[in-house]
C-alpha cells in the first residue's frame, strides 16, 4: 500500500476476496490478472480508468465521529452487502490474516486496500 502511494509508476491490486484462506496463491488468477491489467492500462497506456479500489488518505475526529478520506473512489463509495464490516477503532480496516468479509469498495466494484491510521 505505502509503496503504491510513494513510488512512481506502481499500482496496487487488492485481491483479498479472491484468495484462499490457507494459501497465498489464489486459485482465481483471472480476477487477479484483470485487476493488475487496470493498473497497466492507467500507468502504461494512460487510459482514464478507475484502476484500484479506495485508498485510505487521512482521518480526523469530529466530536464522537471519525471521518475517513479516500482517493480512488471512482464514481463513489459503496459496500458489498447491507452494512460495512471489518473496521476496528484504532482505526484499521481489513487488518487481519483473512479479511474475507471486508466489503468497502468503489462503485466500480474494486475493493478498498487494507489500511491503518495508527502507527504503533
Amino acid at each position: 500500500f505505502k509503496t503504491a502511494l510513494n513510488v512512481p509508476h506502481t499500482a496496487l491490486a487488492v485481491t483479498y476476496d479472491v484468495g484462499e484462506w490457507n494459501d497465498i496463491h489464489p486459485l482465481n488468477k483471472k480476477a487477479v490478472a484483470q485487476r493488475l491489467f487496470l493498473g497497466a492500462r492507467r500507468l502504461v497506456y494512460g487510459e482514464k480508468v478507475t484502476a484500484s479500489g479506495p485508498l485510505y488518505k487521512e482521518m480526523r475526529v469530529e466530536g464522537d465521529k471519525i471521518i475517513l478520506t479516500f482517493t480512488e473512489t471512482g464514481r463513489g463509495l459503496t459496500c458489498k452487502g447491507k452494512e460495512l464490516k471489518h473496521f476496528a477503532i484504532a482505526v484499521r480496516y481489513a487488518w487481519s490474516n483473512n479479511p474475507e468479509d471486508a466489503n468497502l469498495c468503489n462503485k466500480e466494484g474494486l475493493l478498498a486496500s487494507p489500511f491503518r491510521t495508527d502507527n504503533w
